[in-house]
């Protein structure tokens, strides 16, 4: 072998050997963190998503690369390769069984670069169910679920099988250019039959293809474009997607056997019919159905639509959101400077700290193999000489927006983090939290800090501790179809000791002057009832909701449970 080669081949072992052992030591540092943050399962459970997902995506590539290269390996009668046998270039066919075995390494290679793209996991996850709101949208038909849940998924889908699909025609056309089954000449280009025909099959799947973003373009019609939903829309342009979608199929047929059977022109006739249908339809009819009408006839013809637009436009926004959006404040403190603590916005990506004296909520790093983990995780090569002692801990990350969405990647920070501090709950930031969609029908979109979405509602505050990093969660009295679906998805940060209660929600807000009134009245109450037994059931509870506090704060999941049961069975014998 020459030494470039087994430079090459050394360098990809190399590049392949970090590479794998960079998603290994993602997947357990990504399980280690989970735990500290209490969704493991949760977390779990996506993983697993995306396995199947890259799984799926690189064996549909493999296959489909290795069934279009098999298929010119039969079309072709030998591979032959130029040898130099001294002053003579000879040809030398290369065997049948080399030729279907480069194929099959090559789609291999394929389908491992199609399993590493990345993968929208919120996107599928919601979209594993159907979601029904009971709520239809008056022009198409559809639930607002489907807008939500499915629609997303399935552009997702397609542009998946778009990626599929381009790479095989390109390797195909490129396979047969390079092999003299397409010649370009004086008189024009050749193709052979065999070619005629595979690029003709790949071809009319391509406008299959075409015509499922059609079906798609139909529905973007209501909730995706910037010009407002009217008569136009609704009676010309969407039984025109919706009739074009219907007719790739037939067109397809057509083109596959027209350049099977050699009609170069029906060929030619329907693909150029294919191609400019779409694009005509969408430039053409508006023009045609405007073109007699007076800007005041066309507000009159689309007063109807308006007023309906209005109605979503009023629901398109909650009221917290809107107010969120409007007060948003300028930096990330609110006003006032955060001291020097482990959880700050801007912070670096992790820090290694003693878990004896704040029991910060972060993984073990007093192994070895900890470090090793971490180190090739965050690509952070001086954590494996980072001696912490016993007890360290890695927390990573250390911005609380990161850490808030570590946990629920599902909503979003409507403003910058607030700064909180001065009660007996230790200083922490407060983040407000929404739940946002890019489909709604018949609204603008909204902007805010660099996203977009058609549709915001409030979904509750989160709570990140400044010293240990323990995170909490008030979330909103009612919350909307969407927040409700993922609560059923990931269910940890709302039925779990993480979620608080009420009463706990207005003390980490920084309010605790309604829970005092309510307290004292309380104990006065239980004073005439039962004076013996008031100021013993006081310093239970007491008691109790320190421990539960204590145990959220250092991130302790299995000790808050138990100090929430001890805390419901005090309040349910001072109920009787």
């Amino acid at each position: 072998m020459r030494p470039s080669r087994r430079a090459i081949g050394g360098f990809l072992v190399a590049s392949a050997v970090l590479a794998i052992g960079h998603l290994l030591s993602s997947a357990i540092a990504a399980d280690r963190l989970a735990v500290v943050g209490g969704v493991a399962e949760s977390v779990a459970s996506r993983r697993w998503l995306d396995v199947l997902i890259r799984l799926g995506t690189g064996l549909t590539m493999a296959l489909a690369v290795f069934a279009s290269l098999l298929a010119i390996r039969r079309s072709i009668v030998a591979v032959v390769v130029p040898r130099q046998l001294g002053n003579l270039i000879i040809g030398e066919a290369v065997p049948g069984g080399l030729v279907t075995l480069v194929a099959l390494a090559g789609a291999v290679v394929t389908g491992l670069v199609a399993a590493g793209m990345p993968s929208d996991l919120l996107t599928v996850q919601f979209a594993l169910r159907p979601l029904v709101t009971g709520e239809i949208d008056p022009y198409l038909g559809r639930d607002l679920g489907f807008y939500w849940a499915w629609l997303p998924f399935e552009r997702w889908l397609l542009g998946r099988l778009t990626i599929v699909w381009s790479v095989v025609t390109i390797v195909t056309g490129l396979v047969y250019a390079s092999t003299s089954s397409i010649r370009l000449g004086i008189g024009g280009a050749w193709i052979a039959p065999f070619a005629r025909r595979h690029l003709g099959l790949l071809v009319g799947l391509g406008i299959l293809l075409l015509g499922w973003a059609w079906r798609i373009d139909r529905f973007d019609l209501l909730v995706s474009t910037v010009e407002p939903f009217g008569l136009t829309a609704h009676r010309l342009l969407a039984p025109a997607y919706r009739l074009l979608a219907w007719a790739a199929w037939p067109l397809a047929a057509m083109f596959v056997m027209a350049t099977w059977r050699g009609h170069v022109v029906i060929a030619v006739a329907s693909a150029l019919l294919v191609g400019g249908a779409g694009p005509i339809a969408r430039l053409l009819l508006p023009a045609l159905a405007e073109r007699r009408l007076t800007s005041s006839e066309q507000a009159a013809r689309d007063a109807s639509y308006r007023r309906i637009a209005d109605g979503y436009t009023a629901r398109q926004l909650d009221d917290s959101s809107r107010f969120a959006i409007a007060s948003r404040p300028g930096t990330a403190t609110d006003g006032s400077t955060p001291p020097d603590v482990l959880i700050a916005v801007g912070a670096g990506r992790y820090a290694v700290v003693r878990d004896s004296s704040i029991g910060a909520a972060g993984a073990r790093f007093d192994r070895m193999l900890d470090r090793v983990v971490f180190a090739w995780a965050l690509r952070a090569p001086g954590l494996v000489g980072h001696v912490g002692g016993s007890g360290s801990r890695l927390v990573a990350p250390r911005d609380p927006s990161e850490r808030v969405r570590s946990i629920v990647p599902f909503v979003a920070a409507v403003a910058a983090p607030r700064w909180l501090e001065g009660d007996g709950l230790g200083p922490r930031w407060a983040i407000d939290l929404v739940v946002a969609a890019t489909h709604y029908p018949m609204v603008q979109r909204t902007d805010w800090d660099g996203a977009e979405a058609r549709y915001l509602r409030r979904a509750g505050v989160a709570y990140v501790d400044g010293n240990t990093g323990a995170v909490v969660f008030a979330w909103a009295d009612m919350p909307d179809p969407i927040l409700r679906r993922w609560r059923e998805i990931v269910p940890e940060p709302f039925d779990g000791p993480m979620a608080l209660t009420p009463v706990e929600a207005v003390l980490w807000a920084g309010n605790p002057q309604a829970i005092a009134v309510d307290s004292t009245s309380r104990r006065a109450e239980d004073s005439v009832a039962s004076p013996a037994g008031a100021s013993a059931r006081d310093a239970a509870l007491r008691s109790a909701f320190e421990a539960l506090v204590t145990a959220r704060r250092r991130g302790d999941w299995r000790a808050a449970l138990e100090a929430e049961a001890r805390l419901a069975r005090l309040i349910g014998r001072g109920a009787e």
